[in-house]
């Protein structure tokens, strides 16, 4: 940070424009000036006090597996979980200033001991090299203690990139470099027996120059591997940014893809589907995204579209255990936040105020992590009896990585557990069903298991009542038992009214479904014909008193039937196409009249006479 103010002043003066971490362990932040958060299981990062640190640039942080902190350190000092300076932490040989200047790896070989990896800055013209110091967390009862001190490594002038990914082997850990005024890239495979010789790739620009006091700020920036370990990404200061395709099993790099230059190139991140690449513009204080899926080199290097923007210096971007990705907004009180890193364009959701540091402030760095070995999945609530799907994503395992599941269900015997990326399981009983993936690494390697509940609702209960008996031809009525309000019905023929007026008999079902949880249930009934005799009045006396007014026909269904009347004298009184029941002679005087009564439907014709008298 201190380097990065001297060139802006001197610009404005010069008119210029794991098995690394396997779960919770990247979930406390410390950086900046006294910043921290932590992120819970769910929900959003909030703001934690305490920390003892400032750190420009340079910055670290480990948790241990359930998300309780272990230390932290700025390259320069390292601090214990209590917030002071670790036995033998107060001289690591790195520098604060540094972009990457700090790494915590986990050893391969014992789980209760980390290598922190420092750089040197610019400022020093980049002549420390890269070294480690090893930690043992069993020493000063659990507080830890660095054991190995400013190991040097390479004296080899390095840039201010560092980064590290798992093997491909799901156990050892690639730890990577660039060096200065060369285009060589330096990977060091860690493993149980220690640091291997380097793997050397030589590609892409040569890192060197740029401006600044002291003319080297092209060291400046940050280098990512993507989630799948098959690409790695850098930013140089003033030359843009850098794409290429890296192998997790050899450790080099190949098929370079400059970017679109963009000046002041510092953060570089991935969106956790490694999609998308994400950079920022330090000067011009904008973040870009990149599509990796745009097709040939030139097509994704032209992809580059501007996302978001801040009123401060952005400088690093930190991809969280949430997903989400984090940009540090220099002297801000808020960690500026992309909500949806996988979503091309502004929809991936840039937020200046993303999550407030309370009385701290962030600088440039943030907590420099290596690419997470994780595993993830995805299971939808379900209700009784429905096949529930399950879709697993395991970043870097081995290619003999085996996913073991348990579904939280010892009622259903052998199929409560399976195997495989995308396992069904079906429930019998409602409940909150807890559901635990076990990735195994082929090589031997801490499992990773992942904090999730799968929820199974109850079916709705119904049956099917009947309002009168079933004639042949007759209309009746069908409900279902009681329903909470809301219920969605669907019967036979696709209406989707609470009752159903059925003709004659037949299958009848209905299909009921709770809007709260869209479980369904379907209820049927078969009705079987039943013997009604026919009859048909030859006499009404609609004189208002209630009793025989209208000429009703029973055992027949009346809106089956067309009818007409006609008087005496052959004259048609009354037509009706779907008869209601309702016919009483209004308007007609008492004596005698005959009907037709034709069914369309089936043919059938009846005809007869039928008397009116009101009395006197």
């Amino acid at each position: 940070m201190r380097k990065l103010l001297l060139y802006l002043r001197l610009f404005t003066l010069l008119g210029a424009s794991n098995p690394v971490f396997g779960q919770r362990e990247n979930s406390q932040w410390c950086f900046g000036a006294n910043a921290a958060i932590s992120f819970p299981i769910t929900g959003t990062p909030t703001a934690v006090a305490g920390s003892a640190m400032t750190a420009y640039e340079a910055c670290a942080s480990v948790a241990d597996n359930t998300g309780n902190l272990l230390f932290y350190t700025n390259s320069e000092t390292l601090w214990n979980k209590n917030h002071q300076v670790m036995t033998n932490g107060t001289v690591l040989g790195g520098n604060a200033s540094c972009s990457q200047g700090a790494l915590i790896v986990q050893n391969p070989g014992n789980a209760q001991q980390y290598y922190v990896f420092v750089l040197d800055a610019s400022e020093n013209m980049l002549n420390g090299g890269l070294k480690y110091n090893l930690v043992d967390m069993t020493r000063q009862g659990g507080l830890g203690e660095i054991t190995q001190n400013q190991v040097q490594i390479s004296s080899v002038r390095l840039t201010e990139k560092l980064t590290a990914v798992p093997h491909a082997n799901g156990h050892d850990t690639w730890v990577l470099v660039h060096g200065w005024q060369t285009n060589t890239f330096y990977a060091y495979l860690l493993t149980s027996t220690g640091l291997q010789p380097p793997v050397t790739t030589n590609m892409g620009a040569v890192h060197s120059g740029g401006g600044g006091v002291w003319n080297n700020s092209n060291s400046l920036g940050y280098m990512r591997v993507s989630p799948d370990g098959h690409k790695l990404a850098v930013g140089i200061w003033d030359q843009g940014f850098e794409l290429f395709d890296f192998s997790t099993t050899t450790g080099q790099l190949s098929n370079y893809v400059p970017l679109t230059s963009v000046s002041q190139s510092y953060g570089v991140e991935f969106s956790r589907d490694s999609r998308l690449l994400y950079g920022t513009n330090y000067g011009s204080l904008s973040v870009f995204q990149y599509d990796l899926q745009a097709g040939s080199a030139s097509a994704i290097a032209s992809s580059g579209i501007q996302v978001g923007s801040t009123s401060n210096y952005l400088g690093a971007i930190q991809a969280g255990p949430d997903g989400k990705l984090y940009l540090s907004v220099v002297f801000s009180s808020y960690l500026a936040v992309i909500d949806n890193p996988s979503v091309r364009g502004t929809g991936c959701g840039f937020r200046t105020s993303g999550v407030y540091l309370g009385n701290a402030s962030s600088q440039t760095g943030l907590p420099n992590y290596p690419t997470i070995y994780s595993a993830s999945f995805t299971g939808h609530t379900g209700c009784i009896g429905s096949v529930i799907p399950f879709a697993s994503t395991v970043q870097l395992a081995s290619s003999g990585a085996v996913t073991t599941w348990n579904f939280g269900d010892p009622a259903s015997g052998s199929a409560n557990v399976a195997t495989g990326l995308t396992p069904t399981h079906t429930y019998a009983m409602a409940g909150t069903y807890q559901v635990t993936l076990t990735v195994t690494p082929a090589l031997p390697a801490t499992p990773l298991i992942v904090t999730q509940t799968v929820t199974v609702y109850p079916l709705p209960t119904v049956s099917l009542v009947v309002d009168t008996l079933v004639c042949s031809s007759a209309v009746w009525t069908l409900r279902t038992s009681p329903q909470p309000a809301g219920t969605l019905y669907r019967w036979q023929d696709g209406s989707t009214a609470a009752i159903y007026v059925a003709h004659g008999p037949g299958l009848y079902s209905v299909e009921v479904r709770a809007p709260a949880t869209g479980c369904s249930t379907t209820a049927s009934l078969r009705a079987s014909a039943v013997d009604c005799p026919i009859f048909i009045p030859n006499i009404i006396t609609p004189n208002g008193d209630s009793q025989n007014e209208f000429f009703i026909l029973k055992g027949l269904t009346a809106s089956d039937w067309h009818l007409r009347v006609f008087s005496r004298w052959g004259q048609q009184v009354y037509n009706q196409l779907r008869y209601d029941n309702r016919w009483n002679a209004s308007g007609q005087a008492d004596g005698l009249y005959y009907y037709l009564l034709d069914n369309a439907t089936s043919g059938e014709r009846h005809r007869g006479w039928v008397e009116v008298v009101r009395g006197g």
